[in-house]
């Protein structure tokens, strides 16, 4: 039988790994909730602020009598619109060209028009496009009221007619009813033709370009950006070694990568 060395035990000693195993197990889960966290952190820098971004004190030029003007701030939600007074069209184009405004509300003459610059907004674009459409749906609801004022002004003036020519002779009054119903028909028709209902047109001033025309390049860009942006800071911070070095290829990072993307999202 052979003799058991001495200092030794008859068990056998639990190897290094096993006597690790829980230990591994946590910092395993720990990892990945740690990368979970991360990645929630990431989702939510991406969507809080089209989650819970809201236009205010927009800067639109709007030409017009002060009472238009005062009109339309009135109807426009609360705290949306920074009004700026322009003495014709032609300044208030030329103030969204210089980006000086957003836009612009032409209310004043027979013809309204809505001036939009999409190049440097779809959002707010958008946002004086439904402006627009509440105007006109307004404008269309107090023509609607005209004209119902007016048929009843046309009908009590028949019946009128009707009741004269009832009262009065036979030749008399059907010469009195007949010239006026003639009167009543034609005052009813210049009316109609005196409220003409104006329609609010729409002019994108600096459209998008003809090959994205909902601005989507620049949105569908931001998570590679992003990433592109880690990388490079990752390889720059690796593997250059001087901080004079460490800028010039940040500088050059930056130059190249952005003349890239612009010619990705031109091309």
């Amino acid at each position: 039988m052979p003799e058991i060395p001495a200092g030794s035990t008859a068990s056998h000693d639990v190897p290094a790994t096993s006597r690790l195993h829980p230990v591994m197990w946590l910092r395993a889960i720990g990892i990945a909730v740690v990368a979970a966290a991360i990645v929630s952190l990431v989702l939510l820098a991406f969507s809080w602020p089209t989650v819970t971004a809201e236009a205010k004190n927009l800067p639109v030029a709007v030409v017009g009598s002060q009472k238009q003007i005062d009109q339309l701030e009135d109807s426009a939600p609360d705290g949306l619109l920074d009004v700026r007074e322009a003495d014709s069209r032609a300044a208030a184009v030329d103030q969204i060209r210089h980006r000086d405004v957003y836009g612009a509300v032409i209310i004043s003459g027979d013809s309204p028009e809505i001036l939009t610059a999409s190049a440097g907004s779809p959002a707010v674009a958008q946002q004086l496009k439904t402006m627009g459409t509440q105007m006109q749906l307004k404008i269309d609801a107090q023509a609607l009221e005209g004209m119902q004022s007016a048929l009843g002004k046309m009908q009590k003036a028949m019946q009128s007619a009707q009741s004269g020519a009832g009262q009065s002779g036979a030749g008399q009054g059907s010469q009195s009813s007949s010239s006026q119903s003639s009167d009543s028909k034609s005052s009813t028709s210049k009316s109609a033709a005196k409220q003409e209902v104006p329609n609010i047109t729409v002019t994108d001033i600096v459209p998008l370009n003809d090959n994205d025309p909902n601005g989507s390049g620049l949105a569908i860009a931001g998570l590679p950006l992003t990433i592109g942006g880690i990388v490079g800071g990752v390889l720059i911070s690796t593997l250059v070694h001087s901080r004079r070095m460490r800028v010039v290829a940040v500088i050059a990072y930056g130059a190249v990568g952005g003349l890239a993307l612009a010619g990705i999202l031109q091309g």
